[in-house]
């Protein structure tokens, strides 16, 4: 998906990571990860 944003010409692509993700990345760091996420007013369904 983050690389599709770019080929439509986008400047990034931002998916927010699910618990599988977080998890992994707890397993191989001890840092806390930065997390962003969208504005809520700008999601749509």
């Amino acid at each position: 998906m983050s690389n599709m944003a770019i080929e439509a010409g986008g400047k990034n692509g931002i998916i927010e990571p699910d618990e599988t993700t977080l998890a992994y990345v707890a397993e191989r760091t001890s840092l806390k990860p930065d997390i962003f996420r969208s504005d809520p007013e700008y999601i749509r369904f």
